[in-house]
């Protein structure tokens, strides 16, 4: 029987154990060199849990900004970092100068299905940090 602690994340010294416990037996199971940290979000073979630890129950100052994911039907994404409060038609205007397009005539921005204009602000979208705006371009009549 597993019992599940919603709590269990908060107690810093019980979730040092388990993941000490839980990458340890990674390692068994699969050999070092098998074991992405990255994917699996393990500290090196060290026991540096605790500076882990520390960074991921930091909770980040709120400046008032976020990041936004822009990405176009190609692999590329861009990200930027912007205040909630700006107008989003600065960051698209970028978007398309990196793109080599004209803004206004060949993209449109989509978030979650519907059309973004250039007024509109991340915090009257209520979009949060890293959100993706998909760009879209225009098809454009014979």
């Amino acid at each position: 029987v597993v019992l599940h602690n919603p709590d269990g994340a908060l107690d810093i010294q019980a979730k040092k154990t388990r993941d000490t416990s839980t990458f340890s037996e990674l390692i068994k199971k699969f050999g070092k060199s098998n074991v992405n940290v990255e994917v699996w979000g393990f500290p090196e073979a060290t026991n540096t849990i605790s500076d882990r630890s520390r960074a991921v129950n930091q909770v980040p100052a709120d400046d008032g900004s976020l990041t936004i994911c822009f990405r176009d039907q190609g692999p590329e994404k861009i990200f930027t970092k912007m205040k909630r409060t700006t107008r989003l038609g600065t960051a698209f205007q970028s978007f398309a100068k990196r793109k080599g397009l004209n803004k206004t005539e060949d993209l449109r921005f989509i978030l979650y299905g519907d059309r973004v204009y250039d007024l509109d602000t991340p915090e009257s979208l209520g979009m949060n940090d890293m959100d993706q705006i998909d760009a879209v371009r225009n098809a454009h009549g014979c």
